[in-house]
């Protein structure tokens, strides 16, 4: 989507420019004597060509400066799993450390369980 836009913009703006410059040489120019008429229509169809060459080169750019490259650093498993657990715990503590500043906790008594059978 980031690269389409730009380049849609650039072929429409690039196409009614095209279509103006023949209608404006077409309707009004048409006094000027016949060889300055098809050099004027021959400069009107270089906004075509022009386009053809300009368009790929800004997709490149687009391309590039949007995806650069990025490094990737592989991690053995065992690595991985122990930064997994310090962060998982280091979650947990911060979240532990939240509840206890946020509400004062309430003194339980475990009492022993006791069953009767009838």
């Amino acid at each position: 989507m980031k690269i389409i836009l730009p380049l849609s913009t650039a072929h429409s703006i690039t196409f009614i420019l095209f279509l103006l410059a023949t209608i404006i040489i077409r309707r009004y120019l048409t006094s000027v004597g016949p060889v300055n008429y098809i050099a004027l229509i021959e400069v009107a169809n270089s906004i075509v060509c022009v386009y053809t060459f300009v368009i790929p080169l800004v997709y490149y750019y687009l391309k590039k400066k949007m995806f650069k490259k990025t490094v990737t650093q592989i991690v053995s498993q065992k690595n991985e799993r122990n930064e997994y657990f310090k962060t998982l715990e280091t979650l947990f503590d911060k979240k532990l450390e939240e509840t206890k500043k946020e509400s004062p906790r309430v003194k339980t008594k475990v009492v022993k369980k006791v069953t009767i059978h009838a």
